[in-house]
């Protein structure tokens, strides 16, 4: 079948916001630009992420991604100038860390606190990583409880910010704007063709399927698509059909198109696709926060830190989770 869009649900390991550092900074002076106008004072500010705690996130996340594509996917070439994945999880990592510092912060400055619940928590989170680590023959086992600490509690913090940025009624997609069909579809490049075509299709007992195979021009004559994945002309005709049902000859750029609605309601296609374009809103709502920072502030890691960890990234630790400990913790104690 030709999607228009590929729908499906993705097994793709989704990064979660994370922990917050108590941080140095240095305000850097108003400067004069070359129009004479002053530019935005900036803040300097060095994220000073230990390896240690960068070890924490990185291990689990290799350690999943290692379980949903086996260890081969690292040395995997992601384009054509032969970048590897572990390469692009690098990259990934240093995004990682900067934007989830970015919403640590933003989360603080907008009075964002724990409950004495969420703080209990988050003790005994730390408390269970710690014990975990303890027995590990790796540099995780040299975390401070307050080092550990302050990633559970930060990154609750951070969560808390994305769930009251993200959680209101503006960014929910509907289910018509949703919406996915399953059609079927001649396409013709003559008028004339196109209009006996559409006689055939319509006759008695005709089997549009058949006559589509035999005439279009297209080899797929199957369509999913939504209604952002069709022309406006085309979706303002084919979403009024009810299933079954076939369109009349839809002219576009010199091409003639006939559609027959299989299904006029994809339930298990328009709920892969409202998740993906709830999250797509979500994101940029997030991406707004990130982006207003960033207009006031220069946000970078200690280069010292993270030259560390990229040398110790293959640390394996697998006697704990961060994100399946923080997941359990904080489901029970809602």
């Amino acid at each position: 079948m030709r999607s228009v869009s590929r729908i499906g649900r993705c097994g793709y390991l989704v990064y979660i916001i994370t922990m917050f550092v108590c941080m140095t900074c240095m305000v850097s002076c108003g400067k004069k630009g070359v129009s004479g106008q002053e530019t935005v004072a900036k803040t300097e500010i060095m994220v000073p992420y230990t390896e240690k705690q960068m070890l924490m996130i990185s291990t689990s996340q290799r350690n999943a991604e290692n379980k949903a594509y086996t260890d081969e996917i690292w040395g995997a070439k992601m384009d054509k100038q032969g970048h590897t994945y572990d390469e692009v999880f690098d990259v990934r990592m240093k995004e990682f860390f900067l934007r989830l510092y970015v919403m640590s912060m933003t989360a603080k400055s907008r009075g964002i606190t724990l409950t004495d619940k969420e703080n209990e928590t988050v003790s005994k989170l730390s408390q269970e990583y710690i014990d975990a680590a303890l027995k590990s023959g790796t540099k995780l086992n040299e975390l401070t409880s307050d080092e550990v600490n302050m990633m559970f509690r930060d990154y609750a913090l951070a969560m808390k910010l994305s769930k009251s940025v993200t959680g209101t009624k503006e960014l929910e997609v509907s289910e018509n704007e949703a919406r996915i069909m399953d059609l079927e579809c001649i396409v013709l490049d003559n008028k004339e063709q196109a209009e006996r075509a559409l006689f055939e299709v319509n006759a008695e007992g005709a089997d549009f399927s058949e006559i589509a195979r035999k005439k279009s021009i297209e080899k797929e004559i199957k369509v999913k698509a939504g209604h952002a994945d069709l022309p406006k002309e085309v979706d303002e005709k084919v979403s009024l059909l009810s299933d079954s049902e076939i369109s009349d000859i839809i002219e576009i750029g010199g091409k003639y198109y006939i559609y027959k609605c299989i299904k006029g309601y994809d339930e298990d296609a328009t709920a892969d696709r409202k998740e993906l374009m709830e999250k797509s809103r979500r994101d940029e709502e997030l991406n707004k926060i990130y982006d207003e920072y960033l207009k006031y502030n220069n946000v970078n890691l200690n280069m010292d830190e993270w030259n560390k960890f990229v040398n110790s990234k293959k640390t394996v630790f697998k006697e704990a989770d961060f994100f399946s400990l923080y997941k359990k913790g904080f489901n029970n104690s809602k």
